[in-house]
């Protein structure tokens, strides 16, 4: 956080900070100083910046144009930007001028063309007895310098009325990056601190501060974060079974991403304990999904996933067709496989590109299919697209849908994947060509003409009850003996004991066959 704050302040400050500066002094003396005026305020600057000509009329000739009424609007602008630019020696003659309001504003409308101009009108006005607007009009540009001579100015206009001092310290505030200052006391005693400082180091002394102030705010956020978690932990504890959902939704509902994970968890916990939770939770829960963290979308699109609620098919959906986070997609897309619906086939098609998401966009599109949503030419195409050529180490569920909606040409690539080294690959060919009759009939006839991939393509048919094709083979005992270790499921271990049963021709011991029996009625056959 710190780091990034430190970013933000870079970013605002670095355009006016290293720019060459037109100048506010004269050449000889580089400070600008009001010698005459209350307020005594002094701007100095150590940039070499270009010198401005003196003004060709004195003095107490530009003040008098300035101050005729009979004269063009003009004729008097161009007095008061003489003036502004002979502000080193025009200072005091700036501060009686200030006093009158509508002098004032006909300064303030010429300083306006150039922000540093503004800085020295603010310099050398008479804070107390400014006129209010055109006083705002100065200040709010002042704000968008962040440099020395611009934060001097406005702490000077806090002697103001209060309308002009709440507008000077929010002007500060924008200058400096400084948020915690909040009255004009505060701010004059920042700048005695920092009255000192080097123009040219004044930026990145601010940035250092700012950095460790950062710094330091995260370490107290840090520390609420955890005493909140620990407190709601405890709550959680202590309060009754029945009301544990209530506070489940205002764990989602929190602003801290920390309680919001704590109440992810725990509805984990409850739902895997086979708890019941109230609709308040579901509804907590789809309202993170239009949260601006994709952290919380995707958090919420599990735990939507998991409660079902009838209502949460189409914020589900509205959510994946707006997500553009993998993270956040992955998720969403298994959520919205629960509610199989047109408007997903867009999404998951765009989705099925991420290497993030292809997996999941994968098995979204296979339901897609089965429900008969994913039938068109021009989906299929774009599907098969997607899923060619095969990487080094396909997924699962690429496989299983390309197995699905390819061409046999596409399965006679899967098949040629059971001759691979790597196991974890060969399971998963044999796994997706063992779920259709066609490409079942390729995995068996890959089985016959090498023997060794026999076990895992008989245990991957047993899966998907498909054993009947392997009828006509004739696979010797030891290959189903095999198959039967290498077989994940109760289900397929019944069938595969029982094919052994019928193969065995009684060569089977008794303590064998009960082995086989056992394994048979555990599976329900």
């Amino acid at each position: 956080m710190a780091h990034l704050l430190t970013l933000c302040i870079v970013a605002s400050v670095l355009p006016f900070g290293c720019r060459t500066q037109p100048a506010l002094s004269s050449p000889s003396s580089g400070v600008l100083t009001d010698r005459a005026a209350p307020a005594s305020v002094a701007l100095t600057t150590s940039q070499s910046q270009p010198s401005l000509e003196a003004p060709s009329e004195s003095l107490q000739d530009l003040a008098a144009r300035l101050q005729d009424t009979t004269l063009s609007e003009e004729s008097r602008l161009a007095a008061a930007r003489s003036l502004l630019a002979a502000s080193d020696s025009a200072c005091a003659t700036l501060a009686q001028l200030s006093g009158e309001p509508a002098v004032f504003e006909i300064l303030a409308r010429a300083a306006l063309d150039d922000p540093h101009l503004v800085v020295a009108l603010l310099a050398c006005t008479q804070a107390e007895s400014v006129a209010e607007q055109p006083a705002l009009a100065l200040i709010d540009v002042a704000g968008s310098l962040h440099e020395k001579p611009a934060a001097h100015a406005l702490v000077h206009m806090l002697d103001a009325n209060e309308s002009i001092a709440t507008a000077a310290m929010q002007a500060l505030s924008k200058s400096t990056g400084l948020t915690a200052l909040d009255t004009p006391d505060a701010w004059r005693r920042w700048w005695d601190a920092h009255r000192d400082i080097p123009d040219d180091a004044w930026t990145s002394t601010l940035i250092q501060e700012l950095s460790q102030h950062a710094s330091e705010l995260e370490r107290r956020v840090r520390r609420l974060d955890r005493l909140a978690l620990d407190a709601y932990r405890r709550l959680y504890i202590v309060t009754a079974t029945e009301a544990r959902s209530a506070l489940l939704a205002e764990l989602l509902g929190s602003e801290l991403p920390t309680l919001r994970s704590h109440g992810f968890e725990l509805a984990d916990r409850e739902l895997a304990a086979n708890a019941t939770l109230d609709p308040s939770v579901a509804a907590a829960a789809i309202a993170l999904l239009s949260s601006a963290d994709p952290k919380a979308r995707a958090g919420a699109a599990r735990l939507v996933s998991r409660l079902a609620p009838p209502e949460g098919a189409e914020p589900v959906i509205a959510a994946l067709e707006r997500e553009t986070v993998a993270s956040a997609a992955e998720p969403l897309l298994a959520a919205a496989a629960r509610w199989p619906n047109p408007r997903t086939i867009a999404p998951v098609l765009r989705w099925l590109n991420d290497p993030a998401t292809v997996a999941t966009a994968c098995q979204a599109a296979i339901t897609l299919h089965e429900h008969g949503l994913l039938v068109g030419d021009e989906h299929l195409e774009q599907v098969r697209r997607a899923l060619l050529p095969l990487p080094t180490r396909p997924s699962p569920e690429r496989l299983q849908l390309l197995c699905r909606i390819g061409t046999m040409s596409d399965r006679k690539a899967i098949a040629a994947l059971l001759g691979s080294e790597d196991q974890s690959l060969q399971r998963a060919a044999a796994d997706a060509l063992a779920r259709l009759d066609d490409s079942a009939a390729l995995l068996i006839e890959r089985a016959v003409s090498d023997p060794t991939i026999a076990p895992l393509a008989l245990a991957a048919l047993a899966t998907h009850a498909r054993l009947g094709a392997a009828d006509a083979a004739q696979f010797p005992l030891d290959a189903w003996e095999n198959a039967l270790t290498q077989a994940s499921t109760a289900r397929a271990k019944a069938l595969l004991a029982q094919q052994i049963l019928i193969r065995s021709d009684g060569s089977l011991t008794e303590e064998r066959r009960a082995e086989l029996e056992a394994l048979v009625h555990a599976g329900g056959g």
